[in-house]
């Protein structure tokens, strides 16, 4: 199920005092079931709140009628942009505001709204046809687009079912926020060249680990919610004319997996590759990884990367969670074909953490890593060392602050080392400074 704060204050139209404007408005969503939750929000003259909140609200199954009733509430506006099926009125009998009034009612029904009252309240008499009075109300709802969802109140149960509410897919887009060299090295620029197709690029330059030279790097990007489909894109160009192979890493095979190859000379080529399956693409921490491999030479050349980045759709209403069963550090995940020899390890202490830990980390050989904490929803909210380590154990201590230096909220965080061409995770719950 995910809450959200839809709007609040005024909605940014109202700059009175009148509270019933001020309302707070929120959305539950649970799979295509949706329900809106407005207090007393008004829709009158002067302070018509609803009219710019409805929109962003969208389309609903319930919506708990504003402000019990009343006449300066339920506008066609609000109606006409959430369309719902049922409503439901709190209202308490022999109340002194004459609620629920014929003019909410008449907008209600005028939209084939059903509605269900807690009492029968002073106003109006409800309509047979279309409200029932029922004590508490109880609504009892399946995620699934079609899928039935029940009113319930003493001596009745109503079933209807989700239109859809939680809306089609969503896109977002994330560009990569970090790179992993496997063979070659950064000369030029950085993972930020990688954030737009604009001809400013991350050079990498060629290695030679045996008798050929050739680049090898992947990057990741921390996606914010579960995605239905995926896309990469990545676009660059070498200093002479390559076979260049795209790979996205299986976190369920532990493996890469080719997703598109082609040769790419001294000019700008962009690769695209869409999946609708990707989950297997994506980890417990919401992760993805795209890795770009050019084939070998007798001398030295660059790759150069302009723009690396995921697209995906999701679901209205979903959000990234965790569910955390320990705190022992996740076994390292080896890039395929790199050295077996080759090993990277950390821990953590104090965990739980209040105030400051300190982390500890074992390299079996000098390497460029970084050490970055993502909250739960995928998001990096610190990097408490990024840089070149030596061999053996490293220590960094950290203050539990983010990356703009504000300290950081109780919660479950957790942390990734990246390096040497592998990656680990430690999970830690911070209690706060």
């Amino acid at each position: 199920m995910y809450v959200k704060c839809v709007d609040l204050n005024g909605a940014g139209v109202y700059s009175g005092t009148d509270e019933n404007a001020l309302s707070v408005v929120y959305k539950v969503t649970y799979g295509a079931f949706d329900e809106a939750l407005g207090g007393d929000l008004s829709g009158g003259s002067g302070s018509n709140v609803e009219a710019a909140v409805g929109p962003e609200v969208g389309d609903v199954e319930i919506y708990k009628v504003h402000h019990h009733g009343s006449a300066t509430s339920t506008t066609a506006g609000w109606l006409n942009a959430t369309t719902p099926e049922v409503g439901i009125i709190s209202v308490g009998n022999g109340n002194s505001y004459g609620h629920p009034t014929a003019t909410a009612l008449t907008n209600l029904h005028n939209k084939s709204v059903h509605t269900y009252w807690t009492e029968t309240g002073a106003g109006v008499a409800p309509n047979p046809t279309w409200d029932k009075v029922g004590g508490n109300i109880v609504v009892q709802a399946d995620p699934g687009a079609g899928a039935s969802y029940t009113v319930a109140g003493s001596g009745f149960t109503d079933t209807y079912t989700n239109g859809g509410g939680g809306g089609g897919p969503l896109t977002d887009t994330k560009v990569a926020s970090s790179v992993t060299m496997i063979t070659g090295s950064v000369t030029g620029g950085s993972v930020a060249n990688l954030a737009a197709n604009d001809a400013s690029r991350m050079t990498v330059t060629a290695a030679k680990p045996g008798t050929s030279y050739f680049t090898d790097w992947y990057g990741s990007a921390t996606l914010a919610h579960p995605p239905t489909k995926l896309t990469i894109t990545y676009d660059g160009n070498y200093s002479t004319s390559r076979t260049q192979t795209l790979y996205l890493y299986n976190f369920s095979t532990s493996g890469w997996t080719q997703v598109d190859q082609t040769s790419v000379s001294t000019s700008d080529k962009t690769r695209t590759y869409t999946t609708t399956s990707p989950g297997a693409y994506v980890s417990a921490t919401s992760e993805v990884r795209l890795r770009v491999s050019a084939s070998t030479r007798s001398s030295s050349y660059t790759c150069r990367a302009d723009y690396m980045a995921f697209t995906y759709e999701y679901t209205q209403g979903t959000a990234v969670t965790q569910v955390v069963a320990d705190f022992r550090p996740t076994p390292a995940t080896p890039i395929e074909g790199a050295d077996a020899s080759e090993e990277i390890a950390l821990a953590l202490a104090p965990n739980p953490v209040f105030r400051s830990t300190r982390f500890s980390f074992t390299l079996s050989r000098e390497a460029d890593v970084r050490l970055e904490v993502f909250d739960l929803s995928g998001r990096r909210v610190a990097t408490p060392f990024a840089g070149r380590a030596t061999p053996g154990t490293t220590s960094v201590d950290w203050t539990l602050t983010r990356g703009d230096g504000s300290p950081l909220p109780a919660g479950i965080y957790f942390a990734r080392l990246g390096g040497l061409g592998t990656a680990t995770i430690a999970r830690m719950v911070v209690l706060g400074r």
